[in-house]
């Protein structure tokens, strides 16, 4: 098999609040440590600037009084300032450096090799159009390029990974995507739905519910108790402390415990020109000190319950600005995509809850109200570590994509031997069908006539009852057929398919339904301009002439069961009519019937009978010439070998594969 492009392939997932990286290589999948000195392999989304040019970020950073939070931002906001001055660009592009500083260092026990020439890296961003889109892709491409050293990077919709993470994370979960997925991602900025029908659907909407407003709704809360403004870098580094807090509380209600923390949060606070107040100089240290003030608070149910279901905002993207609380944003969200779903008449078997704030209990109950029908099914998930879900299922989007040609190529001689063969059963049934036919009817004809008989008594009688076989009929034959070739070769590229995504995918094997039902295929098919109607590729034979010429050809065949025993005592006749062989004679004795129609046959049921006794042989030769016209037709439409046909097949195999493994979905412009 073709080897991958590259030798390691990289999934970041770097999010508002936190960032997790994976990596595989060759079939093998696993978080990558983000920090040396913790080991940890998901770290919070902060940044500081050291007095010695140093940047410092995730847990290291958190607690320091200038952190730096919540700069990820979409191109179109990238020249916006932070607190320090800095532009958000700046941060995320220091960030992501100093992070690949850390992970080479860190991974390196590993013996990872993470060498910018052949590393694939992708990175997960909100399915909104402001980063969606080709120039917002393009740049955040390039930031990530510069910032990492890495050359090829893939921008890709976070909550499209998340499907494949589902397959990874929820223990014995079976999707069946032809059956409509739909896949919420909440995360600290924003909640993502994305809905997925196999072959036919992918739809993707967004809105700004992130899981960091209850924390800075809990801040701001506290701080109402000041009355002097503060240093913005310390509220920042206060909500961080929150963050981990809120998860914790969040953490012991999935346990059904209790949870209640007495808090005090210490504020520097701000003069009239902006700046710290400070009010002298550590002996110990040397360093400033400044005037500062406590607040002090609880994180426990009721500061949960009142930041989530009491503390009212709007919505940037709202543009009626109906203020709600986070948890009516997080309904109307739900009934949003339910109300879509609902309207466009689409099914949804199954729904995935992931994403850090569908840890809240509250989220996963509010899921289950609005999905009743899913809820009752038991078809509705949460995945054990959302933390891990964007950077595993883009480390598997990417494998997929990587290995998807070298997969096709190994499978193209076998999958078109199958396929060609297909191809001659459809002439092959045709042909046994209508031969048998036409030898029925020949024989009932037969049967019809008694004493003795001329050729023109044969030839009205066999043309009568032939006649009434109508073009209808003949038709009937080829639908059939070529309904079951359809079939067969669906079939054939959904086996060959499904063998294919199993190997795209290692560990997943079995996890999804990747069957691919015909409707799916009939729509690739018609894109690809491919005829599988066969009514329509034998709509150039002409029926009504073959019917004729075969009327032609059995009468000649009866005349020959009787002329042969006349022509054998004329050895030199015997000898040019043996030498001519079979179609050859029956088109010389064409023109010698029409002109001989007064000759006599001898007993009719002897004539039958002997007709009856070459039933193997009379319907072989018929079924030569109908596989040879049919044949001939589909030479025309396929080519010769089918080698136009095949190579249209190929096309149509590797849709079906793009298709069951997620790799394609069809434009949507709702």
């Amino acid at each position: 098999m073709e080897q991958n492009k590259h030798a390691l392939i990289l999934g970041l997932d770097f999010g508002h609040g936190e960032v997790a990286a994976h990596y595989i290589q060759g079939e093998k999948i696993d978080p990558l440590v983000l920090d040396g000195s913790t080991k940890d392999k998901c770290i919070i989304t902060a940044l500081v600037y050291g007095s010695d040019g140093n940047v410092l970020i995730g847990p290291e950073a958190a607690s320091l009084s200038s952190v730096e939070a919540y700069f990820k931002a979409s191109p179109a906001e990238w020249d916006t300032a932070a607190e320090s001055g800095r532009t958000k660009k700046q941060l995320m592009s220091d960030f992501i450096r100093q992070l690949f500083v850390q992970i080479r260092k860190a991974n390196e026990p590993l013996g990872l090799n993470i060498d910018p020439q052949n590393t694939l890296l992708l990175v997960g961003c909100p399915t909104s159009d402001a980063w969606m889109n080709t120039d917002a892709r393009e740049n955040y491409a390039e930031l990530v390029r510069e910032a990492s050293g890495i050359q090829d990077v893939v921008i890709l919709p976070e909550s499209r990974a998340a499907i494949f993470s589902a397959f990874y994370q929820v223990k014995n979960l079976v999707l069946d995507t032809t059956k409509g997925v739909a896949v919420f991602d909440f995360g600290s900025s924003t909640a993502d739905f994305t809905y997925y029908l196999l072959g036919k659907k992918c739809y993707e909407f967004n809105c700004c519910l992130g899981a960091a407003k209850i924390e800075q709704a809990i801040v701001r809360k506290m701080m109402e108790q000041l009355q002097d403004n503060v240093v913005q870098s310390d509220v920042v580094s206060k909500e961080l402390e929150i963050r981990k807090l809120k998860e914790a509380f969040f953490l012991a209600v999935q346990h059904d415990e209790n949870y209640s923390k007495p808090i005090m949060l210490e504020f520097v606070k701000k003069g009239y020109d902006g700046k710290p107040i400070v009010i002298g100089t550590s002996r110990r240290t040397g360093k400033p000190m400044y005037d500062t003030v406590t607040v002090s608070g609880k994180i426990d149910g009721n500061t949960i319950e009142w930041a989530t279901e009491q503390y009212k905002f709007s919505m940037p993207e709202d543009e009626t600005y109906t203020r709600r609380t986070w948890y009516e944003h997080c309904r109307h969200f739900f009934e949003q995509a339910r109300n879509y779903l609902e309207k466009n008449d689409l099914p949804c078997d199954t729904i995935v809850l992931t994403g850090g704030a569908s840890k809240m209990d509250f989220v996963r109950q509010l899921s289950r109200e609005i999905f009743c029908e899913q809820n009752e099914n038991g078809r509705i998930y949460m995945e054990d570590n959302p933390s891990y879900s964007v950077s595993v299922g883009l480390c598997y989007l990417a494998h997929g994509q990587e290995s998807l040609e070298g997969l096709l190529a190994e499978d193209q001689p076998k999958r078109r031997e199958e396929l060609k063969g297909n191809v001659d059963a459809l002439i092959e049934n045709i042909a046994d069908e209508m031969s048998g036919l036409y030898y029925e009817k020949t024989r009932i004809a037969m049967g019809k006539l008694s004493g003795d008989i001329t050729v023109g008594e044969l030839t009205d009688t066999i043309k009568a009852e032939l006649q009434e076989i109508t073009l209808e009929t003949l038709k009937d034959i080829t639908n059939k057929h070529s309904t079951a070739w359809k079939d067969k070769a669906a079939n054939i590229l959904i086996d060959h398919s499904r063998e294919i995504v199993k190997k795209m995918y290692p560990g997943l094997e079995g996890a999804f339904d990747t069957n691919v039902s015909q409707q799916y295929l009939d729509g690739v098919f018609k894109t690809l301009n491919i005829g599988l109607d066969t009514g329509k590729v034998l709509g150039t034979v002409d029926l009504a002439t073959t019917v004729s010429n075969i009327v032609v050809n059995l009468i000649g065949f009866v005349v020959m069961a009787f002329l042969w025993w006349i022509l054998a005592s004329i050895p030199v006749v015997g000898l040019v009519i043996a030498s001519l062989g079979g179609f050859l004679v029956t088109d010389a004795l064409a023109g010698w019937i029409a002109s001989n129609r007064s000759f006599g046959l001898g007993d009719a049921a002897k004539n039958l009978k002997h007709y009856e006794k070459k039933k193997i042989e009379n319907i072989a030769r018929m079924k030569s010439e109908i596989k040879t016209k049919v044949q001939n037709q589909l030479t025309e439409q396929m080519g010769k070998d089918y080698a136009a046909y095949l190579e249209q097949m190929d096309q149509a195999a590797r849709a079906t594969v793009e298709i069951m493994s997620l790799q394609r979905f069809p434009e949507d412009k709702d």
